[in-house]
């Protein structure tokens, strides 16, 4: 383990920051506010909670906290499991995305992406040397690693919860199963489909 960490914090501009706070608070309310409401006027609310709860769980899969760079670049993201990358697997794109691993991640638009660009080359250029002298490098990293099921189960459930409170009356189905059908769409699609392409 290296004794200096390097650290990119990313500045996000103020529109993208409102909508990282806004639209989780604004999801909540809506779901208060769906529990609380007469049936005729909730099933808007249920729509619109439905609408905002798909794309505020798939904030964090485009924004992230830090970015870390120790023996790995380590992306840190909020909610979700990190993502570890070495030397030769990674390339800047700078626009929004890194190139990792044959995909591209997406980073957002932070205002400080010129210093995101030094870091990875600072970064890149001590790797190679360290590895070209023959030195040792540690692969192990100082962060446990943990998977994206309780967040897919999370949305999961909640959304599915929502998609049976919007059954139509028309639609003899039983509610348990438009809940079920929803959670394993949304676990299927935050496990194997969503972090291939965000």
């Amino acid at each position: 383990m290296e004794k200096r960490i390097s650290a990119f914090k990313p500045r996000y501009p103020l529109l993208i920051r409102l909508f990282m706070i806004g639209f989780p608070l604004l999801f909540f309310s809506l779901l208060l506010g769906g529990a609380i409401t007469p049936a005729g006027l909730s099933t808007l609310l249920w729509l619109a909670a439905l609408i905002l709860g798909v794309i505020t769980s798939l904030l964090p899969f485009i924004v992230f906290r830090e970015i870390l760079f120790l023996n790995e670049l380590v992306i840190r993201r909020r909610f979700l499991p990190d993502l570890f990358f070495k030397n030769n697997e990674i390339k800047p794109d700078y626009s929004d995305t890194l190139l990792a691993k044959g995909r591209s991640l997406r980073i957002g638009r932070p205002d400080n992406l010129n210093e995101l660009k030094e870091l990875v080359h600072h970064w890149s250029a001590t790797r190679t040397l360290k590895e070209a002298a023959g030195m040792p490098v540690s692969n192990s990293s100082l962060y446990p690693s943990r998977g994206y099921g309780s967040y897919a189960s999370f949305w999961g459930l909640i959304l599915g919860v929502i998609v049976m409170l919007l059954q139509p009356h028309w639609l003899p189905i039983d509610p348990r199963w438009l809940m079920g059908g929803t959670f394993l769409l949304v676990y299927f699609l935050y496990i194997y489909i969503i972090p291939k392409y965000l």
